[in-house]
């Protein structure tokens, strides 16, 4: 019976989803439900859109990332059997709803749905710097190890495990390989050569720019992210390297994809008209 349940709400979910046309409207509660702002869109009745415009792509079901978060919180719950595949599992996840309110899967969804909207027009995500440094010229890198710990079911940071777990770090010897600990995090636990431009593209500008300051030798943390907590140690710097400087990024790139995403929202808010 719980099989034929699940499926029938994937189907009815998948058939809520599909064509053109007006979408379910909004609850007034999405005016709170924002995830952090580090976006390019940070209004929270637009991000709710940008996520149940990446609903409707299905980009839950196929991004990597978000399914190995579904497959972990279904395992969390203590539900899903272990000898089914995981394309099941995440099929059961969906049906129960963990993706929706998920924050790490939200932000996970948002940033996919921005950048698709921004590539189809030819523009970089605003994420990335829109310009790379000449080819003449390398960047200060750094080797390191990361740590990482999601928020706790009910969205607290785990402070306490993030703790206990640096005290632990830090007694080992210096690591060679990358601690089998933490949870998972895109990019894995062992960076070498990573640039500023690196960071930022997997931890935001503001997480990126607290790990280039960090000194080497040391497990160093937590710090925080629209992630989580993560944990660094820095086992190289790498200084630049050659005589010409990296460009400065110039503005336009940026604001013609926020005028893209204004432009794209405005065509979407009449199609997702707010119910009481």
């Amino acid at each position: 019976m719980l099989r034929f349940g699940l499926l029938g709400g994937v189907l009815l979910a998948v058939d809520g989803l599909s064509g053109p046309g007006p979408r379910q409207p909004l609850p007034a509660t999405a005016a709170n439900a924002a995830v952090a702002p580090a976006l390019g869109i940070s209004n929270p009745r637009d991000q709710e859109i940008l996520f149940r415009e990446a609903l409707r792509d299905r980009l839950h079901w196929h991004d990597p990332v978000v399914r190995q978060r579904l497959v972990r919180n279904l395992r969390f719950l203590g539900l899903g059997d272990e000898r089914q595949s995981p394309a099941r599992l995440v099929q059961q996840a969906i049906a129960l709803g963990l993706h929706e309110h998920d924050p790490i899967i939200r932000r996970r969804l948002l940033m996919l749905e921005e950048r698709r909207i921004l590539q189809r027009h030819g523009l970089r995500p605003l994420h990335l710097p829109p310009e790379t440094p000449a080819p003449s010229w390398t960047p200060e890198r750094l080797d390191l190890h990361h740590v990482f710990l999601a928020p706790d079911p009910d969205g607290s940071l785990p402070r306490q495990r993030a703790q206990a777990l640096l005290e632990e770090l830090s007694a080992r010897q210096p690591e060679t390989q990358p601690p089998l600990v933490g949870d998972p995090f895109p990019g894995g636990g062992h960076r070498p050569g990573q640039d500023l431009r690196l960071l930022q593209r997997d931890f935001g500008p503001r997480l990126a720019e607290q790990v280039f300051s960090l000194p080497t030798g040391f497990w160093q943390g937590p710090l925080v992210s629209p992630y989580g907590l993560h944990l660094f140690l820095v086992t190289r710097r790498q200084p630049a390297e050659g005589a010409v400087s990296p460009p400065s990024p110039g503005p336009a790139l940026s604001h013609q994809a926020h005028q893209v995403l204004a432009d794209h929202l405005a065509r979407l808010r009449p199609l997702y008209q707010s119910r009481p």
